[in-house]
């Protein structure tokens, strides 16, 4: 969210010079061994300037691999990386503003097709011969054969921008970044229709998880269009709400997660002055019945973070600090009880994390 003024911060940032550990970067065109253990990293890079890129953390060697797609296919990756889908053998991976999804081999990295599609964002295996793909400014999700790679059809939304999907009993929910929208669009897989819509508090939904208990958590809004944030938890098999959350005004969260068991929600509130109020990583139990006044882990001074990721093995957590999208993103790395450990290197902008 706040996709313009996050570039605001290019000159301000703490280098942690007193807690950061040092981690070795191979030398460069040194890619990851196949069965390396570790964590992919894409990195979105600055808007407009073609530099988007993917990197590899070798947790065994503590070694990151930086610019693995031009190492490995000789030329740019594209401007602006906005999600990964590991299909198969392969990495999908959408670049918003190339309007294009490029299709690695996971194996090599190298480059085995490209799908031209306007402004892609979120994808879904739906199952192993189909694949939907959303993007912005579009009222469709795109169907795509993710064998013969062609598209095959679009599905017609009540809202522009659909953001994240999740698959639940064979239905599709799907938010919709759109400040009209107060609704979820719920998609049936068999004939690729929408099929209802459930109304919800607060507009512009845009990140979901499912719990243990098989509720469904959106949340919704957008500051910077003075449309409050809200939290709210669903029933997917009646459509109920059983838990609703109004954020105040001058909140920003967003990247909504949950950890492995399913009992713990993670989300990121961002102060793009840099200020330490509504700024840091934040999490509170499905059981909780007040939202977090607290940073769980607060974002350091002159900076705000961008994305993060749970480890489904240990809950360690893995967040970005974009440091103003005009250099190398730090990585920062917390154990599950939120104390620091370690700090590596990526590329421009990273903005999600793949374990493998």
């Amino acid at each position: 969210m706040g996709q313009t003024v996050k570039y605001l911060l290019g000159g301000l940032l703490i280098l942690m010079l007193s807690c950061v550990k040092d981690i070795p970067n191979p030398p460069k065109g040194e890619v990851p061994q196949k069965n390396a253990k570790g964590l992919y990293i894409l990195n979105e890079g600055a808007f407009g300037n073609n530099n988007a890129e993917l990197s590899f953390y070798d947790f065994q060697n503590a070694k990151t691999y930086q610019d693995l797609y031009k190492t490995n296919n000789g030329k740019s990756l594209g401007d602006v990386a906005q999600g990964v889908l590991w299909h198969a053998d392969e990495m999908w991976i959408s670049i918003n503003n190339s309007g294009r999804v490029v299709i690695l081999d996971t194996g090599t990295l190298i480059e085995k097709k490209q799908i031209n599609l306007s402004y892609p964002r979120q994808m879904l295996e739906v199952h192993p011969s189909k694949i939907y793909i959303g993007r912005l400014y579009s009222q469709q999700i795109q169907v795509i054969d993710p064998i013969k790679y062609e598209h095959k059809s679009s599905i017609s939304l009540p809202f522009k921008n659909p953001e994240q999907m999740i698959q639940h009993q064979g239905q599709i929910w799907v938010s919709m970044w759109d400040t009209a929208c107060s609704v979820l669009a719920v998609i049936d897989t068999a004939n690729n229709q929408v099929i209802r819509q459930v109304p919800i508090p607060g507009r512009a939904p845009h990140s979901m998880v499912m719990d243990q208990e098989g509720h469904l958590w959106v949340l919704s809004g957008n500051k910077y269009k003075n449309k409050i944030s809200h939290l709210q938890c669903i029933d997917p098999n009646t459509d109920q709400i059983l838990t609703s959350f109004e954020f105040l005004a001058e909140q920003d969260p967003f990247r909504l997660q949950i950890n492995q068991q399913g009992d713990t929600l993670y989300f990121i509130q961002v102060n793009y002055t840099g200020a330490q109020n509504h700024n840091g990583l934040y999490r509170m139990g499905i059981k909780e019945s007040t939202l977090p006044k607290n940073a769980w882990i607060r974002a350091q001074n002159a900076s705000y973070y961008w994305a993060y990721t749970i480890s489904p093995d240990n809950n360690h957590i893995y967040i970005s600090d974009p440091r103003g999208f005009n250099q190398r993103s730090l990585i920062l790395h917390y154990d599950q009880n939120g104390i620091f450990q370690s700090s590596f290197e990526a590329g421009i902008g990273a903005n999600s994390f793949y374990f493998r």
